[in-house]
């Protein structure tokens, strides 16, 4: 069979990888594997898969699997609910490169659209919830809802309660993942009626409104209550639902919590989606996830950036408030842009038009006989029943899913996408053919007078002036080409792989089999899903060496705690509960001490030589001071560093001998396919970032997903069913966001057995290639035992620093004059650059990059030969067009600036803004959207 994507998905050419060759000093590519990987893992590929497909049988195959799952008429809810994506959207955002390849705005010279969208984002919560401050989003609403608790145990000084309550009448998603998240920290969960409860025992209180039956109440007295005796209140809500209904705020709620997929965001059997958390002002400095705020450029022009937990887990790692350190960037994106083209008038036109029709069914079936279990609701109906078994069956035999309650209880939502037609149908079947669905064109609310919305929203200029699809196709434009994304220039980010994400891999996340299957339907409509999910477990065994994996973690931080939690209760299975001790090297990711502390472990540092290894004798010394309650090792593979350590199985072994288990985080997993399988050399658990080796894109800082692979002993110890009570579940839906593993599933699909192989070995043969072109300007930090990197180089900018002045910072402003992205700036060491160029980009690009580099090196000795003074290109970088077209105000010409080498001039991104300002940010945290009048 032809591996004809096999040359799509590589940068280099033959002829472009031998040249590289040349320069590494290396005859083949696998002598430069064989130099690089220790020999005592070097397994060669040991992958039992298929060779790769064309993308014309994949996309054929990928579409007969989103054929086979049922798309029955939704009335489930229960969080999730069908909705209506604006094609202007659509084919602008999420079918556009320049949205879904951008990363993280950690650089927010070149992501300032993006962070416009993510400040819109939060300005759109801000007005929904009546909140003052929100974050940029979440994983999901069940993980929103544990951050809330989170942040309400540090932030409730006063009560010193260990209790959490959660009101009955909550979606039972949350109240496991509640249970998850609460066991390991200790925390008690009361479940109780908050209508009858004194709040005297407890720290804080979660309330579902509307709840989990669709009932819709005036929270304020249960809030006031609460307030009475220290306790702080956390409301998740509808965001659809709040433009109708009282806010959280007005009803004294110091938290509000939630999930913004009703706004344009396909259902996905799950995800993924963008969750939120707002706050009163007074838990800014608590708020888990990412903040974007307003600061200013050097000039004093206002400009956008992530204030306050930028790289929080890296500074504070295992005192983090979370070990989020990206969520749901894209998705966050697509909401806002909804709210954008609706505006105010047009989501509440949707909400009434969604109210109107629940409120027609509810006399309808109230007409037929039927009990409301609440006569006030937004848009789900719960009937009381004697017949709720047998009348959710006969509505499925219908190809309609409702949703049972209990024995004796339907619930029954509608959505925007509800049509008069299916629910003529729904009210036929529930009365066996004797009634008829009766539309009103009086419009009456259900809620009480006290409970109606009275304050506005959304009236920021933004919200306003996008309603025609011109308006919104140019703001969306505008936005896009303020940003640096993959369809611009190699992003060359270390530790992030920013590798293609091919438009065949992408193309069946559209497709409504996938798309707009609701994550709670039966198992027998989703059999094209079951047959990916189980496909996608296997190659994934295969690649790692695991027997067992669970696709449910909706990033890599949910994969780390989910794989801590497999530990910890193996441990606990044999009696050995004690076992509460992690180590951590130095080096490591900050998400891997922030998640031993959220599993209920204690962290110990181990430290690293020189040569950025782990010290084997502190490894050592460390595993029998606390042998009795060592639980694991959290090691990065290869190694932050950028190396292959050899004394891997060294290390594993060193744990294994003292009890504990051995966490292998798969962020390097990419260096590692088809040619070594960490569940081979002693790993006993790793998660995998599928949206850095297996080409789930970045989405600007999400989605993501991080399955995790076990050894068979962990097996029984995966995450469960969310909808089970105490099952370990660490995500709202069993399969995670579910609709992106598509993307990796074709990955795997198109580049088969050797393909994935070739990838690895070519993403290593780049590495080295930059290394060798770049070690006589800028000293490679780590190299292995014959001076070979990994898939990752770290060059040293400190020496040139003390000659010159010149920061790394510098470097990477002065690379956005060059229309590159910078590499990861100070990980895992302070000064210094991390590289990783992929398999994915060409030869030619990759020089462009050297040019860049060596060009700015030679700029730097300008500086030390005193040629040029601090007011220099470097130190006054990114020079912007505004700049150019005005007085030239610097001692060196426009061309330095801005054109430093020629091939610029065909082709040159210029930021919109000057350097950012961090210091003016953070002193004046302001995170909604500005006046326009400051941008003018």
């Amino acid at each position: 069979m032809s591996n004809e994507f096999l040359a799509r998905h590589l940068g280099p050419s033959t002829n472009d990888i031998e040249t590289m060759l040349s320069s590494i000093g290396c005859s083949s590519v696998d002598e430069v594997i064989s130099k690089t990987v220790p020999k005592n893992i070097l397994f060669g590929n040991r992958m039992a898969l298929d060779e790769g497909m064309t993308e014309r049988d994949t996309l054929a195959l990928a579409s007969s699997l989103a054929a086979k799952n049922i798309l029955a008429t939704n009335f489930i809810g229960q969080g999730y609910y069908g909705t209506l994506m604006p094609a202007v959207i659509q084919r602008n955002i999420l079918e556009n490169p320049g949205w879904y390849t951008a990363y993280t705005p950690y650089q927010a010279e070149i992501s300032q659209g993006r962070l416009e969208m993510l400040l819109n984002f939060q300005q759109m919560i801000v007005d929904l919830t009546g909140m003052d401050i929100s974050n940029a989003s979440l994983l999901d609403e069940p993980t929103a809802c544990a951050e809330a608790m989170m942040m309400a145990k540090r932030a409730n000084k006063k009560n010193k309660s260990n209790c959490f309550l959660i009101d009955i009448n909550t979606h039972p998603q949350i109240i496991t993942i509640l249970q998850t998240r609460a066991k390991p920290l200790g925390i008690k969960l009361i479940i109780k009626d908050t209508r009858h409860y004194d709040f005297s025992d407890c720290f804080a209180c979660l309330m579902q409104y509307p709840g989990t039956n669709g009932k819709v109440r005036d929270l304020s007295n249960d809030i006031a209550r609460a307030k009475n005796n220290n306790v702080l209140t956390v409301v998740a809500c509808d965001l659809l639902a709040l433009t109708l209904i009282k806010t959280p705020a007005e009803m004294g709620a110091d938290i509000a919590v939630g999930s913004s997929q009703r706004f344009g965001v396909p259902m996905g059997f799950g995800g993924p989606h963008a969750a939120f958390l707002s706050a009163r002002d007074t838990f800014k400095r608590m708020i888990p996830g990412r903040l974007i705020g307003m600061s200013q450029d050097v000039l004093g022009n206002p400009a956008m950036r992530m204030s306050l937990q930028t790289r929080e887990q890296h500074i504070r790692r295992d005192k983090a408030t979370s070990n989020i350190c990206t969520a749901q960037v894209l998705l966050a994106v697509l909401a806002v842009a909804y709210g954008i083209y609706h505006g105010a008038k047009g989501l509440k036109k949707i909400a009434l038009s969604v109210h109107a029709k629940a409120n027609n069914l509810a006399k309808s079936l109230l007409n037929t006989g039927f009990e409301l279990v609440t006569e006030q609701f937004f848009d789900t109906i719960t009937i009381n029943t004697t017949d709720a078994i047998s009348l959710f069956n006969s509505a499925q035999s219908n190809n309609i899913n409702l949703r049972l309650i209990s024995d004796n209880q339907l619930s029954i939502a509608l959505d925007e996408t509800t049509t008069v037609d299916e629910l003529s149908r729904l009210v036929s079947v529930l009365s066996a053919g004797k009634a008829t669905y009766q539309q009103s064109e009086n419009l009456l609310l259900s809620f009480i007078k006290d409970n109606l919305r009275t304050s506005s929203y959304l009236s920021h200029p933004v919200f306003n002036n996008h309603h025609c699809e011109t308006e919104m196709m140019r703001y969306l434009k505008r936005l896009e080409n303020k940003d640096i994304a993959l369809n611009h220039s190699m992003i060359a980010l270390g530790s992030c792989t920013m590798k293609l994400n091919a438009a065949t891999q992408m193309y069946p996340i559209t497709l409504s089999g996938f798309s707009e299957l609701h994550p709670y339907a039966p198992k027998n409509q989703a059999k094209g899903y079951q047959q990916l999910f189980k496909d996608l477990e296997r190659a994934l065994v295969e690649i790692t060496g695991y027997d067992a994996v669970s696709l449910q973690p909706n990033a890599g931080s949910q994969g780390e705690f989910a794989g801590l939690l497999a530990i910890k209760s193996y441990h606990q299975s044999r009696g050995e509960s004690g076992r509460n001790i992690c180590l951590i090297p130095q080096s490591a990711h900050g998400t891997n001490p922030a998640s031993a502390v959220m599993a209920g472990m204690k962290v110990v540092s181990v430290k690293c030589d020189k040569y950025g290894n782990i010290d084997i004798q502190d490894l050592t010394t460390k595993a029998e001071k606390y042998a009795d309650k060592l639980s694991a090792i959290m090691v990065t593979y290869p190694s932050t560093h950028g190396v292959f350590e050899v004394e891997i199985t060294q290390i594993c072994e060193i744990i294994h001998t003292h009890g504990a288990q051995v966490y292998l985080d798969g962020a390097n997993l990419n260096a590692m396919v088809g040619i070594t399988r960490m569940g081979e050399f002693g790993a006993d658990v790793s998660h995998i970032n599928l949206h850095k080796t297996f080409a789930i894109p970045h989405g600007g800082g999400g989605p993501g997903m991080g399955p995790i692979g076990v050894k068979a002993h962990l097996k029984e110890f995966l995450p469960g069913d969310p909808l089970t009570k105490d099952s370990n579940a660490v995500s709202a839906a069993m399969y995670g966001s579910a609709s992106i593993l598509p993307i990796s599933w074709s990955y795997i699909k198109l580049l088969g057995k050797y393909g994935m192989q070739r990838s690895t070995e070519v993403a290593i043969v780049s590495a080295n290639y930059i290394a060798s072109e770049l070690k006589d300007y800028f000293p490679i930090l780590y190299q292995g035992e014959h001076n070979m990197v990994a898939h990752e180089c770290i060059i040293d900018i400190r020496p040139l620093k003390r000659q010159s002045g010149i920061s790394e910072e510098d470097i990477a402003k002065r690379l956005m004059d060059y229309g590159f992205h910078s590499p990861t700036m100070s990980f895992p060491v302070a000064g210094t650059l991390m590289i990783e160029p992929t398999e994915s980009e060409s030869l030619r690009e990759i020089n462009r990059f050297i040019k860049a580099m060596i060009s700015i090196y030679t700029e730097i000795q300008k500086v030390i030969k005193g040629e040029w003074d601090n007011n220099n290109p470097l130190k006054n970088a990114p020079h912007t067009a505004i700049e150019m077209a005005g007085q030239w105000q610097y001692p060196y010409s426009r061309e330095e600036a801005l054109y430093p080498l020629d091939s610029l001039k065909q082709n040159k991104y210029f930021p919109p803004i000057k350097r950012i300002d961090n210091v003016y940010g953070d002193r004046n945290l302001f995170c909604s959207c500005p006046d326009i009048k400051d941008f003018e």
